[in-house]
């Protein structure tokens, strides 16, 4: 107990601790700080993940528009043709509110996308851009996040405390991080 109150001492006079804490603290600022100034661009990257899906459905509604011309419809492609229209005024109201920033609207947005996908391929259309084990993550990730009522975040460059902790600890205990603390002290 004398030793642990003797360390305990030395490390007090030498201010260890204090250079411990101010080198966390600039750490995480200096995470949040680059976040912060990519904010701006959350918009391009949000828009950015959407845009395979949303070129896949102007494709489709072109594809169905020019089959409905000639009048070559049947039952099935009706049905898909309507899906299609679904997920455009989703895929509207989806860019109208990334554009207004409206993030914690945009869950909602996505499970009514993800719901209109599950019906058109129920109506035996296939949508090529979203399958597979990318859309379950997809599913499993917005159930989670309207569970829990949170918002949209970048997760290139997040604000939320929690992920810009997670990136700085990740930053901290990394090789260099800790080479750098071993070279310090």
């Amino acid at each position: 107990m004398g030793l642990l109150k003797f360390e305990m001492k030395k490390v007090l006079r030498q201010k260890k601790l204090v250079w411990l804490l101010v080198i966390v603290l600039l750490g995480v600022w200096a995470v949040f700080y680059q976040h912060y100034s990519e904010r701006e661009a959350m918009k391009e990257r949000a828009l950015e993940s959407i845009r395979p899906y949303s070129e896949e459905v102007d494709a489709r509604y072109h594809f169905y528009k020019e089959r409905e011309y000639k009048d070559e419809l049947d039952e099935a492609m009706r049905q898909q043709q309507e899906h299609i229209v679904e997920l455009g005024t989703i895929f509207y109201r989806w860019k109208g509110t990334i554009h207004n920033g409206g993030w914690s609207e945009i869950p909602a947005i996505e499970n009514d996308f993800l719901k209109s996908v599950a019906l058109f391929e129920e109506a035996e259309g296939g949508f090529g851009s979203l399958y597979g084990m990318e859309r379950e993550k997809a599913i499993q990730k917005n159930a989670w996040l309207l569970k829990h009522e949170l918002p949209y975040v970048d997760e290139e460059f997040p604000l939320s405390p929690a992920l810009v902790l997670k990136q700085s600890s990740n930053l901290l205990l990394s090789v260099g991080g800790i080479l750098f603390l071993v070279l310090f002290f």
